[in-house]
Protein backbone atom coordinates (compact mmCIF):
# COMPACT_ATOMS: atom_id res chain seq x y z
CA UNK A 1 0.00 0.00 0.00
CA UNK A 2 1.27 3.78 -1.24
CA UNK A 3 0.95 6.90 0.80
CA UNK A 4 2.52 9.09 -1.36
CA UNK A 5 1.20 9.83 -5.04
CA UNK A 6 -2.27 10.91 -4.06
CA UNK A 7 -3.29 11.58 -0.43
CA UNK A 8 -7.13 11.63 -1.40
CA UNK A 9 -7.00 7.80 -2.72
CA UNK A 10 -4.34 7.07 0.37
CA UNK A 11 -6.47 8.95 2.88
CA UNK A 12 -9.04 6.72 2.28
CA UNK A 13 -6.98 3.96 2.84
CA UNK A 14 -5.54 5.13 5.95
CA UNK A 15 -9.27 5.68 7.26
CA UNK A 16 -9.77 1.74 7.30
CA UNK A 17 -6.60 1.03 8.75
CA UNK A 18 -7.51 3.75 11.69
CA UNK A 19 -10.35 1.46 12.06
CA UNK A 20 -8.12 -1.43 12.93
CA UNK A 21 -5.89 0.69 15.52
CA UNK A 22 -8.73 1.38 16.92
CA UNK A 23 -9.66 -2.32 17.61
CA UNK A 24 -8.46 -5.53 18.13
CA UNK A 25 -6.57 -5.50 14.76
CA UNK A 26 -4.03 -2.72 15.65
CA UNK A 27 -1.35 -5.37 14.13
CA UNK A 28 -2.69 -3.80 10.85
CA UNK A 29 -1.35 0.29 11.23
CA UNK A 30 2.08 -1.18 12.72
CA UNK A 31 2.84 -3.57 9.85
CA UNK A 32 1.94 -0.71 7.13
CA UNK A 33 4.41 2.06 9.49
CA UNK A 34 7.15 -0.50 9.41
CA UNK A 35 6.81 -1.61 5.33
CA UNK A 36 6.22 2.22 3.91
CA UNK A 37 8.56 5.06 3.52
CA UNK A 38 7.36 7.94 5.86
CA UNK A 39 4.30 6.09 6.83
CA UNK A 40 4.28 7.93 10.13
CA UNK A 41 5.01 11.61 8.31
CA UNK A 42 1.86 11.11 6.10
CA UNK A 43 0.00 9.45 9.16
CA UNK A 44 0.33 11.91 11.71
CA UNK A 45 -0.59 14.68 8.53
CA UNK A 46 -3.58 12.85 8.00
CA UNK A 47 -4.90 12.65 11.64
CA UNK A 48 -3.30 16.87 13.04
CA UNK A 49 -2.12 18.67 9.55
CA UNK A 50 1.14 18.90 11.74
CA UNK A 51 4.25 18.62 9.18
CA UNK A 52 7.23 16.54 10.23
CA UNK A 53 9.84 15.01 8.94
CA UNK A 54 10.10 11.17 9.03
CA UNK A 55 12.52 10.79 12.19
CA UNK A 56 10.85 13.18 14.04
CA UNK A 57 7.20 11.85 13.06
CA UNK A 58 8.83 8.41 14.37
CA UNK A 59 9.33 9.94 17.29
CA UNK A 60 6.01 11.86 18.08
CA UNK A 61 4.52 8.61 16.97
CA UNK A 62 6.30 6.57 19.67
CA UNK A 63 5.23 8.73 22.39
CA UNK A 64 1.76 8.94 21.19
CA UNK A 65 1.47 5.30 21.75
CA UNK A 66 2.72 5.17 25.24
CA UNK A 67 0.64 7.95 26.04
CA UNK A 68 -2.13 6.52 24.53
CA UNK A 69 -1.59 3.30 26.74
CA UNK A 70 -1.22 5.61 29.95
CA UNK A 71 -4.67 6.95 29.09
CA UNK A 72 -6.31 3.42 28.71
CA UNK A 73 -5.27 2.61 31.98
CA UNK A 74 -6.65 6.16 33.29
CA UNK A 75 -10.16 6.17 31.68
CA UNK A 76 -10.37 2.58 32.36
CA UNK A 77 -11.04 2.03 28.89
CA UNK A 78 -9.77 1.71 25.59
CA UNK A 79 -8.52 4.95 24.55
CA UNK A 80 -9.08 5.60 20.88
CA UNK A 81 -5.94 6.75 18.64
CA UNK A 82 -7.56 10.24 18.12
CA UNK A 83 -7.95 11.17 21.26
CA UNK A 84 -4.63 9.78 22.68
CA UNK A 85 -3.61 12.16 19.49
CA UNK A 86 -5.51 15.34 20.27
CA UNK A 87 -4.68 15.11 24.12
CA UNK A 88 -0.93 14.62 23.14
CA UNK A 89 -0.47 17.30 20.65
CA UNK A 90 -2.81 20.11 22.43
CA UNK A 91 -2.30 19.16 26.31
CA UNK A 92 1.58 17.60 26.15
CA UNK A 93 3.08 19.67 22.97
CA UNK A 94 0.92 22.33 22.85
CA UNK A 95 1.35 22.46 19.26
CA UNK A 96 -2.63 22.41 18.18
CA UNK A 97 -3.99 25.21 19.87
CA UNK A 98 -7.70 25.43 19.07
CA UNK A 99 -9.03 22.08 17.63
CA UNK A 100 -12.37 21.67 15.38
CA UNK A 101 -14.12 17.89 16.32
CA UNK A 102 -15.37 16.82 12.96
CA UNK A 103 -16.05 13.57 11.47
CA UNK A 104 -13.25 12.48 8.87
CA UNK A 105 -15.81 12.05 6.08
CA UNK A 106 -16.66 15.88 6.19
CA UNK A 107 -13.10 16.43 6.38
CA UNK A 108 -11.94 14.63 3.31
CA UNK A 109 -15.12 15.80 1.54
CA UNK A 110 -14.31 19.62 2.38
CA UNK A 111 -10.26 18.28 1.70
CA UNK A 112 -11.15 17.33 -1.90
CA UNK A 113 -13.14 20.35 -2.69
CA UNK A 114 -10.49 22.35 -2.15
CA UNK A 115 -8.05 20.22 -4.58
CA UNK A 116 -10.53 19.15 -7.18
CA UNK A 117 -11.60 21.51 -10.14
CA UNK A 118 -15.17 21.89 -9.92
CA UNK A 119 -15.78 20.74 -13.87
CA UNK A 120 -13.89 18.02 -14.26
CA UNK A 121 -13.48 16.32 -11.21
CA UNK A 122 -9.66 16.07 -11.65
CA UNK A 123 -7.01 17.44 -9.47
CA UNK A 124 -6.73 21.17 -9.81
CA UNK A 125 -3.85 23.75 -10.83
CA UNK A 126 -2.80 24.26 -7.03
CA UNK A 127 -2.34 20.70 -6.50
CA UNK A 128 -1.03 19.80 -9.34
CA UNK A 129 1.99 21.90 -8.47
CA UNK A 130 2.34 20.34 -4.85
CA UNK A 131 1.83 16.73 -6.33
CA UNK A 132 4.79 17.71 -8.82
CA UNK A 133 7.24 19.32 -6.27
CA UNK A 134 6.55 15.64 -4.22
CA UNK A 135 7.09 13.50 -6.82
CA UNK A 136 10.48 15.39 -7.52
CA UNK A 137 11.56 14.96 -4.11
CA UNK A 138 10.45 11.21 -4.02
CA UNK A 139 11.69 10.76 -7.06
CA UNK A 140 15.16 12.59 -6.02
CA UNK A 141 15.54 10.70 -2.87
CA UNK A 142 14.81 6.91 -3.90
CA UNK A 143 16.54 7.66 -7.92
CA UNK A 144 13.71 7.24 -9.52
CA UNK A 145 11.99 8.41 -13.13
CA UNK A 146 8.48 9.68 -13.70
CA UNK A 147 6.99 11.68 -16.70
CA UNK A 148 5.07 14.58 -17.19
CA UNK A 149 2.47 14.92 -19.63
CA UNK A 150 0.41 17.83 -20.71
CA UNK A 151 -2.56 17.31 -23.10
CA UNK A 152 -4.82 19.90 -24.87
CA UNK A 153 -8.21 20.59 -26.47
CA UNK A 154 -7.48 21.07 -30.00
CA UNK A 155 -9.27 24.14 -31.39
CA UNK A 156 -11.18 24.45 -28.05
CA UNK A 157 -11.90 27.84 -28.55
CA UNK A 158 -13.70 27.24 -32.00
CA UNK A 159 -16.20 25.17 -29.74
CA UNK A 160 -16.96 27.36 -27.69
CA UNK A 161 -17.29 29.98 -30.40
CA UNK A 162 -19.45 27.88 -32.44
CA UNK A 163 -21.61 25.54 -29.63
CA UNK A 164 -21.17 27.78 -26.82
CA UNK A 165 -19.68 27.25 -23.23
CA UNK A 166 -22.73 24.93 -22.34
CA UNK A 167 -21.15 22.49 -24.84
CA UNK A 168 -17.58 23.35 -24.13
CA UNK A 169 -17.97 22.91 -21.05
CA UNK A 170 -19.45 19.33 -21.87
CA UNK A 171 -16.57 18.44 -23.91
CA UNK A 172 -14.03 18.98 -20.82
CA UNK A 173 -15.84 16.32 -18.56
CA UNK A 174 -16.05 14.02 -21.14
CA UNK A 175 -12.55 14.58 -21.94
CA UNK A 176 -11.57 14.44 -18.08
CA UNK A 177 -13.58 10.98 -17.95
CA UNK A 178 -11.10 9.43 -21.18
CA UNK A 179 -8.12 10.09 -19.17
CA UNK A 180 -9.52 9.24 -15.60
CA UNK A 181 -10.35 5.99 -17.12
CA UNK A 182 -6.76 5.50 -18.48
CA UNK A 183 -4.62 6.48 -15.34
CA UNK A 184 -3.55 4.10 -12.42
CA UNK A 185 -4.44 4.96 -8.99
CA UNK A 186 -0.70 6.33 -8.04
CA UNK A 187 -1.30 8.77 -11.18
CA UNK A 188 -1.97 12.66 -10.51
CA UNK A 189 -4.42 13.65 -13.44
CA UNK A 190 -4.66 17.35 -13.26
CA UNK A 191 -6.54 20.42 -14.72
CA UNK A 192 -3.72 22.79 -15.23
CA UNK A 193 -6.24 25.30 -17.06
CA UNK A 194 -8.40 26.04 -19.54
CA UNK A 195 -8.79 23.30 -22.10
CA UNK A 196 -5.18 21.88 -20.50
CA UNK A 197 -4.82 18.99 -18.44
CA UNK A 198 -1.38 17.57 -16.79
CA UNK A 199 -0.76 13.74 -15.48
CA UNK A 200 2.37 13.18 -13.18
CA UNK A 201 3.05 9.54 -13.58
CA UNK A 202 5.40 7.93 -11.58
CA UNK A 203 8.16 5.19 -12.24
CA UNK A 204 7.00 5.62 -15.83
CA UNK A 205 9.78 6.02 -18.70
CA UNK A 206 8.96 7.88 -21.73
CA UNK A 207 7.88 5.33 -24.11
CA UNK A 208 5.19 4.25 -21.28
CA UNK A 209 4.18 8.14 -21.17
CA UNK A 210 3.63 7.94 -24.73
CA UNK A 211 1.48 4.66 -24.63
CA UNK A 212 -0.82 6.13 -21.87
CA UNK A 213 -1.33 9.50 -23.70
CA UNK A 214 -1.90 7.78 -26.94
CA UNK A 215 -4.61 5.91 -25.74
CA UNK A 216 -5.93 8.85 -23.94
CA UNK A 217 -5.62 10.49 -27.97
CA UNK A 218 -7.12 7.66 -29.46
CA UNK A 219 -9.93 7.27 -27.01
CA UNK A 220 -10.47 10.71 -27.31
CA UNK A 221 -10.88 10.80 -30.86
CA UNK A 222 -13.12 7.46 -30.96
CA UNK A 223 -15.63 9.22 -28.70
CA UNK A 224 -16.35 12.53 -29.90
CA UNK A 225 -16.69 10.52 -33.63
CA UNK A 226 -19.79 8.44 -31.90
CA UNK A 227 -20.55 10.92 -29.16
CA UNK A 228 -23.35 13.89 -29.53
CA UNK A 229 -23.57 16.98 -27.64
CA UNK A 230 -26.78 19.09 -27.79
CA UNK A 231 -27.91 16.70 -30.25
CA UNK A 232 -24.50 17.53 -32.44
CA UNK A 233 -21.30 15.69 -33.26
CA UNK A 234 -18.43 17.99 -32.52
CA UNK A 235 -15.26 15.93 -33.56
CA UNK A 236 -13.15 16.67 -31.62
CA UNK A 237 -8.77 15.76 -31.07
CA UNK A 238 -6.53 16.38 -28.45
CA UNK A 239 -2.22 17.33 -28.71
CA UNK A 240 0.01 16.33 -25.92
CA UNK A 241 3.98 16.88 -24.92
CA UNK A 242 5.54 14.44 -23.04
CA UNK A 243 9.07 15.58 -20.12
CA UNK A 244 11.07 12.90 -18.46
CA UNK A 245 12.81 13.14 -15.31
CA UNK A 246 15.51 13.82 -14.87
CA UNK A 247 16.55 13.42 -18.57
CA UNK A 248 14.70 16.35 -20.08
CA UNK A 249 14.79 18.45 -16.81
CA UNK A 250 15.61 18.69 -13.06
CA UNK A 251 12.88 21.27 -11.70
CA UNK A 252 9.10 21.53 -11.75
CA UNK A 253 9.72 24.19 -14.33
CA UNK A 254 11.90 22.87 -16.06
CA UNK A 255 9.81 19.99 -17.51
CA UNK A 256 6.61 22.04 -17.59
CA UNK A 257 8.31 24.06 -19.83
CA UNK A 258 10.10 21.06 -21.58
CA UNK A 259 6.37 18.95 -21.63
CA UNK A 260 5.15 22.67 -23.37
CA UNK A 261 7.42 22.65 -25.67
CA UNK A 262 6.69 18.81 -27.04
CA UNK A 263 2.85 20.02 -27.07
CA UNK A 264 3.41 23.32 -28.91
CA UNK A 265 5.62 20.76 -31.56
CA UNK A 266 2.35 18.92 -31.66
CA UNK A 267 0.15 21.39 -32.29
CA UNK A 268 3.24 23.15 -34.89
CA UNK A 269 2.95 19.73 -36.68
CA UNK A 270 -1.20 19.33 -37.45
CA UNK A 271 -2.54 18.39 -34.20
CA UNK A 272 -3.74 15.20 -32.97
CA UNK A 273 -0.59 13.99 -32.08
CA UNK A 274 1.93 12.96 -28.94
CA UNK A 275 5.44 14.42 -28.80
CA UNK A 276 7.89 12.90 -26.30
CA UNK A 277 10.04 16.09 -25.72
CA UNK A 278 13.10 14.21 -27.23
CA UNK A 279 11.52 12.88 -30.17
CA UNK A 280 10.63 16.35 -31.83
CA UNK A 281 13.19 15.34 -34.58
CA UNK A 282 11.08 11.83 -34.89
CA UNK A 283 7.38 11.70 -35.96
CA UNK A 284 7.36 8.74 -32.66
CA UNK A 285 9.43 6.74 -30.46
CA UNK A 286 10.83 2.75 -31.11
CA UNK A 287 10.02 0.48 -29.13
CA UNK A 288 12.34 -2.12 -29.05
CA UNK A 289 9.55 -5.41 -29.50
CA UNK A 290 10.16 -8.67 -31.92
CA UNK A 291 7.69 -8.92 -34.65
CA UNK A 292 7.59 -11.31 -37.50
CA UNK A 293 7.76 -9.57 -40.77
CA UNK A 294 8.13 -10.95 -44.16
CA UNK A 295 9.74 -8.35 -46.56
CA UNK A 296 10.51 -8.09 -50.47
CA UNK A 297 11.56 -5.11 -52.94
CA UNK A 298 8.77 -3.63 -54.59
CA UNK A 299 10.40 -3.49 -58.03
CA UNK A 300 11.30 -7.00 -58.14
CA UNK A 301 7.24 -8.58 -57.37
CA UNK A 302 8.82 -12.35 -58.30
CA UNK A 303 12.24 -12.65 -56.28
CA UNK A 304 12.14 -14.60 -53.51
CA UNK A 305 10.31 -13.32 -50.25
CA UNK A 306 13.01 -12.78 -46.89
CA UNK A 307 11.35 -13.59 -43.54
CA UNK A 308 13.15 -11.57 -40.79
CA UNK A 309 12.09 -10.21 -36.82
CA UNK A 310 11.70 -6.24 -36.50
CA UNK A 311 14.67 -4.76 -33.87
CA UNK A 312 12.74 -1.84 -32.99
CA UNK A 313 9.39 -0.58 -34.12
CA UNK A 314 6.63 2.47 -34.77
CA UNK A 315 4.66 3.52 -36.53
CA UNK A 316 6.42 5.45 -38.76
CA UNK A 317 9.60 3.14 -39.78
CA UNK A 318 11.42 -0.57 -38.55
CA UNK A 319 14.67 -1.88 -38.15
CA UNK A 320 14.82 -5.51 -39.45
CA UNK A 321 17.79 -7.71 -39.71
CA UNK A 322 18.48 -8.63 -43.45
CA UNK A 323 20.79 -11.69 -45.11
CA UNK A 324 21.30 -9.42 -47.90
CA UNK A 325 22.14 -5.90 -48.25
CA UNK A 326 20.02 -2.96 -49.98
CA UNK A 327 20.15 0.22 -51.68
CA UNK A 328 19.86 3.40 -50.14
CA UNK A 329 15.98 4.03 -51.77
CA UNK A 330 15.00 0.80 -52.28
CA UNK A 331 10.91 0.62 -51.77
CA UNK A 332 10.21 -2.75 -50.17
CA UNK A 333 7.20 -4.61 -49.62
CA UNK A 334 6.58 -5.03 -45.44
CA UNK A 335 4.04 -7.74 -44.16
CA UNK A 336 4.37 -8.14 -40.47
CA UNK A 337 2.90 -10.25 -38.37
CA UNK A 338 0.19 -9.05 -35.97
CA UNK A 339 -0.41 -11.70 -33.64
CA UNK A 340 -3.58 -10.02 -31.48
CA UNK A 341 -5.51 -10.58 -34.87
CA UNK A 342 -3.71 -13.22 -36.37
CA UNK A 343 -3.39 -11.20 -39.39
CA UNK A 344 -0.61 -9.67 -41.63
CA UNK A 345 -0.72 -6.53 -41.76
CA UNK A 346 0.76 -5.26 -45.68
CA UNK A 347 2.50 -1.88 -45.58
CA UNK A 348 5.70 0.10 -47.91
CA UNK A 349 8.63 1.03 -46.91
CA UNK A 350 11.68 2.68 -48.30
CA UNK A 351 15.11 1.96 -47.14
CA UNK A 352 17.22 5.19 -45.27
CA UNK A 353 19.67 3.61 -43.74
CA UNK A 354 22.25 0.32 -43.53
CA UNK A 355 24.69 -1.30 -41.68
CA UNK A 356 26.70 -4.49 -41.85
CA UNK A 357 26.76 -6.82 -38.83
CA UNK A 358 29.50 -9.56 -38.79
CA UNK A 359 28.70 -12.30 -36.38
CA UNK A 360 31.07 -14.30 -34.74
CA UNK A 361 30.41 -17.12 -36.93
CA UNK A 362 31.15 -15.35 -39.89
CA UNK A 363 27.80 -14.99 -41.64
CA UNK A 364 27.65 -10.87 -42.11
CA UNK A 365 24.09 -9.55 -41.85
CA UNK A 366 22.62 -6.03 -42.22
CA UNK A 367 20.45 -3.44 -40.02
CA UNK A 368 18.21 -2.22 -42.37
CA UNK A 369 16.03 1.15 -41.28
CA UNK A 370 13.20 1.61 -43.48
CA UNK A 371 10.77 4.43 -43.35
CA UNK A 372 6.62 3.67 -43.83
CA UNK A 373 5.09 5.36 -47.07
CA UNK A 374 1.71 6.49 -47.41
CA UNK A 375 1.00 7.44 -50.78
CA UNK A 376 -2.63 7.00 -50.48
CA UNK A 377 -5.49 7.36 -48.14
CA UNK A 378 -5.91 3.88 -47.81
CA UNK A 379 -2.12 3.62 -46.93
CA UNK A 380 -2.79 6.07 -44.21
CA UNK A 381 -5.88 3.94 -42.89
CA UNK A 382 -3.06 1.15 -42.96
CA UNK A 383 -0.76 2.82 -40.81
CA UNK A 384 -3.47 4.07 -38.17
CA UNK A 385 -4.43 0.75 -37.55
CA UNK A 386 -0.80 -0.55 -37.39
CA UNK A 387 -0.45 2.45 -34.54
CA UNK A 388 -3.01 1.48 -32.98
CA UNK A 389 -2.12 -2.47 -32.91
CA UNK A 390 1.40 -2.20 -31.31
CA UNK A 391 0.58 0.64 -28.93
CA UNK A 392 -2.48 -0.27 -27.31
CA UNK A 393 -1.59 -3.31 -26.41
CA UNK A 394 1.41 -2.30 -24.38
CA UNK A 395 -0.95 0.52 -22.71
CA UNK A 396 -0.03 -1.17 -19.12
CA UNK A 397 3.56 -1.49 -19.39
CA UNK A 398 4.94 1.57 -17.95
CA UNK A 399 8.70 0.62 -17.44
CA UNK A 400 9.75 0.97 -21.07
CA UNK A 401 12.86 -0.65 -19.91
CA UNK A 402 13.65 -2.01 -23.54
CA UNK A 403 12.78 1.29 -25.32
CA UNK A 404 15.50 2.69 -27.59
CA UNK A 405 16.68 6.19 -26.37
CA UNK A 406 15.22 8.27 -29.21
CA UNK A 407 17.56 11.00 -30.81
Amino acid sequence: MSLLPTPGGSRQQLLAIMEAANSDEGQALEKLLSTTPDAHKVLLRVLTQLDYKECDARVHWEALQKHRDELTKTLGRKASLQLATLDYFQNLKGEIRHPKILEMSTFLETERSAISDGLTGLYNRQFFDAGLRRELKRARRYGLAFSLVMLDVDDFKAVNDQYGHVSGDKVLSLFSNVIRASVREIDVACRYGGEEFALILPETSRAGAFIVSERIRMDVETLFHHQRIGGTQINLSISGGIALYPTDANSAEGLIGMADRALYSSKHDGKNKITPHADEKRQSPRLDTRKQLVFRESRHNGKSELKSQTKNLSCNGVLLESRIPFNIGTELEIAIHLPNNGADLALKGRVVRLEEDSQDTGDTRYHVGVVFLADTEEDHRQLEGFAAEIYRPLVHDRSGDAVDPPG
